[in-house]
């Protein structure tokens, strides 16, 4: 399952000159060592305990959203290999 998402907290910093927020997105899920480790090929972004916090300018908060969405897809862990279900015995009657 692709980790998305679910919420992001966006904060004011005030000691630069240039207007610059500094973001925390929480996931649905706990990246793995190995999406962690991928996280890296995108320096935009620092894989944190907590999420993944990013810094970007006011106007911008939405499309780096989006970019960090495209990047937890690229990383993300395969999927396990389709294959039959397994099903329950029946019990017999």
């Amino acid at each position: 399952m692709v980790p998305r998402v679910a919420a992001v907290r966006v904060e004011t910093r005030w000691e630069t000159r240039r207007p610059v927020v500094h973001c925390v997105a929480r996931l649905t899920r706990a990246l793995s060592r190995r999406e962690r480790e991928e996280m890296s090929r995108f320096p935009e972004f620092r894989v944190g305990d907590d999420g993944v916090t990013y810094s970007c300018r006011p106007e911008e908060t939405e499309a780096a959203e989006k970019r960090l969405s495209s990047a937890l897809r690229v990383v993300a862990d395969p999927p396990e290999k389709p294959g039959k279900p397994r099903l329950a015995p029946v019990p017999p009657r």
